[in-house]
């Protein structure tokens, strides 16, 4: 397989180009088991991307995924990694049962650094509870109530006493107030599920990852999830027969085999095709063995990484890096300026504004 049909595999299994869409943000998200969410905005702007009608228009907006959001049809907690996860409500507790102990072993060097033993844990979770347990709470009021239940210290200390909550699923995120995110009590927003086995649980997420972010390797796989490598292949093995397998053509990549769901090739949308995605994007974190598929060079100082702060979110052009982007949104336009590889020739410059005015469109802004 040469590296363009990779690419153009990619790009639709993971919801940006073609058919691979969803009808509501919920389910864009439970397609991909998960999208990293630690900049929420842009999270949200990642979902809207997915989610679109006949003819591949996007149907959703800035509005209606705070909605979708404060209605609790997405989630966002520590469940992958420790890092924010956008997950669909109905999701949420079997990827916290399967991949919170991970998360934890992650963590243990935190913890131990800012004393957050099972004792303080504990008794932050107790304290966490019962502040819930009256409606939504926002981290300012938690800390409030952990420090009259004892528990203090400064900001990283107290969040990882809330992700503890997290992980153990006392608490979990609420809707928005105004701008500031909540917690709220997990059982109060999250479904109870009938039980599963883990290696159900493990065949499942092998599954999502692999019909979503095909082609792709186990240990590509594995890296995502945080699972060990063991576990990692033990899930795909659960799966293997559901999938094809191959090795990409690309000079950096030596007969590295790739797992992806058996279908025809799609074909890649008109090009020249820019997308401006955010830096977390799934289509950028969601690898690392064949993370060099994103490049269309073989240049070493190419990352995806981005050499300005400020330019963090991603663009790209023909599904492959090509810059950065940033918004500067005011009340009534949003203005994007970019940080770019290679001049773009006229048609890819029309292609970009296109992509702006989409964003812009999505907050409800005029392009500036």
């Amino acid at each position: 397989m040469d590296a363009n049909e990779a690419v153009s595999r990619r790009m639709h299994g993971l919801g940006l180009w073609g058919g691979a869409s969803a009808g509501t943000p919920a389910e864009a998200v439970s397609r991909l088991a998960a999208m990293q969410g630690q900049e929420f905005a842009y999270a949200l702007w990642g979902t809207a991307q997915r989610v679109r009608r006949a003819g591949g228009i996007r149907s959703v907006d800035a509005r209606a995924m705070r909605a979708a959001f404060n209605a609790g049809e997405l989630l966002r907690t520590h469940a992958v990694r420790p890092t924010w996860h956008l997950l669909a409500r109905d999701d949420t507790d079997w990827m916290l049962r399967l991949l919170s102990e991970r998360v934890h072993a992650a963590n243990a060097y935190m913890y131990r650094t800012t004393g957050v033993d099972d004792e303080v844990a504990h008794a932050g979770e107790r304290a966490i509870a019962a502040a819930v347990a009256g409606g939504p709470r926002t981290r300012a009021e938690l800390t409030t109530a952990l420090a009259a239940a004892g528990v203090t210290g400064d900001g990283v200390r107290i969040g990882y006493v809330l992700m503890r909550a997290e992980l153990d699923r006392v608490i979990v995120s609420g809707p928005l107030r105004g701008r500031q995110h909540t917690y709220a009590d997990y059982d109060a927003r999250v479904p109870v599920r009938d039980a599963t086995d883990r290696e159900h649980d493990l065949a499942e997420l092998a599954r999502r990852y692999f019909r979503t972010r095909g082609p792709a390797s186990v240990k590509d796989f594995a890296r995502w999830s945080g699972l060990t490598l063991a576990d990692a292949r033990h899930g795909h093995a659960e799966v293997a027969s559901e999938l094809v397998s191959d090795a990409v053509e690309h000079p950096e990549l030596e007969r590295v085999e790739v797992w992806f769901e058996a279908a025809d090739a799609p074909g890649a949308p008109a090009r020249p095709r820019l997308d401006l995605v955010q830096g977390y994007d799934e289509c950028v974190m969601s690898y690392s063995e064949t993370q060099v598929l994103l490049f269309e060079g073989t240049d070493p100082r190419r990352s995806a990484t981005p050499t300005l702060a400020a330019y963090l979110h991603t663009v790209l052009l023909d599904g492959r890096l090509a810059g950065h982007w940033k918004a500067t949104p005011t009340r009534s336009e949003v203005r994007i300026d970019v940080q770019l590889d290679d001049p773009l020739d006229d048609a890819e410059a029309a292609a970009l504004e296109a992509a702006g005015t989409d964003y812009a469109d999505y907050l409800g802004l005029s392009l500036g």
